[in-house]
């Protein structure tokens, strides 16, 4: 009996043309991987979302030198105009902590009349309260998230006196962030805000030691801080200090397209392997 060669095998189990195909696939499949890689690492190459492609400045204390304020050796570590999160639209609780939020800083001239919470994904008018305008740096709130099998149960606390702040139901687990005030409510994902821009910046923690109110420690990849442009399109300054805050146990929603795309091309890859595993 003459020799069968891997490749006349291969082509009886897949069509060659799929075949090309899917060497084509891997291809993307490693580039889609080392985008993956680049996510995580909390890192983004992209403009943000505004009239200034960037941060703008407002001869306040610009947010830079405020997260420098909160490291213990007086840098932070990251430049807050790449280093933010991208994408930053819509979030889950994590599972290693009780998700938190502390106030860092408020610098507006609406900050006390400006609430920050959380919204349901899908539906921008059913909102929680995490801090009122009454609220101010060091101010601290824990959030609960109780899955009932058909939605989502959240109550908001403070922090030390454990009173109840708000509470509300969600149809699921996702939910972005918003800031309401004088100036407008602006929700973290940029197709819910009027004027189709990015109020919101996000920083993973880098492993940094901070001290923020009573929290003192490493800067972890749970932790988020949140920061805030109050003020509408041209009207803003694009500073992102007008509210600041750290959210802990919680984390972004990865895009579901880059998933998607992701996970299909890595099972194609993985028919073939199976395929030339079988060949030899």
């Amino acid at each position: 009996m003459g020799t069968v060669h891997a490749s006349s095998r291969v082509s009886t189990l897949i069509h060659p043309e799929l075949e090309k195909l899917m060497a084509r696939f891997h291809s993307i499949a490693v580039g889609l991987a080392t985008i993956g890689m680049i996510y995580a690492s909390g890192a983004s190459a992209t403009p943000i979302n505004n009239p200034l492609g960037g941060i703008g400045s407002s001869g306040e204390q610009s947010l830079q030198d405020i997260l420098d304020g909160i490291a213990d050796d007086g840098d932070i570590g990251f430049d807050v105009a790449n280093d933010f999160v991208s994408p930053d639209l819509f979030w889950v609780a994590g599972t290693g902590g009780v998700p938190t939020a502390n106030i860092i800083i408020e610098v507006a001239g609406n900050r006390n009349s400006n609430t920050v919470g959380i919204y349901e994904r899908g539906d921008v008018g059913n909102k929680i309260d995490l801090f009122a305008g009454s609220a101010a740096a060091g101010d601290r709130v824990v959030l609960s998230f109780t899955d009932t099998g058909s939605s989502i149960d959240i109550t908001v606390a403070d922090a030390d006196s454990f009173s109840i702040i708000d509470n509300g139901t969600f149809a699921s687990s996702q939910f972005g962030w918003f800031l309401d005030g004088p100036g407008g409510t602006f929700f973290s994902d940029d197709s819910d805000n009027a004027d189709g821009y990015d109020h919101m910046l996000a920083y993973e923690g880098n492993g940094e030691l901070v001290t923020v109110s009573e929290f003192s420690g490493p800067f972890l990849q749970d932790q988020f801080i949140l920061a805030w442009e109050d003020l509408p399109g041209t009207s803003a300054d694009w500073d992102y200090n007008d509210f600041v805050f750290l959210a802990q146990s919680v984390r972004p929603v990865a895009a579901p397209g880059v998933i998607g795309i992701l996970g299909a091309l890595l099972f194609v890859t993985g028919i073939r392997r199976r395929a030339r595993g079988t060949a030899a």
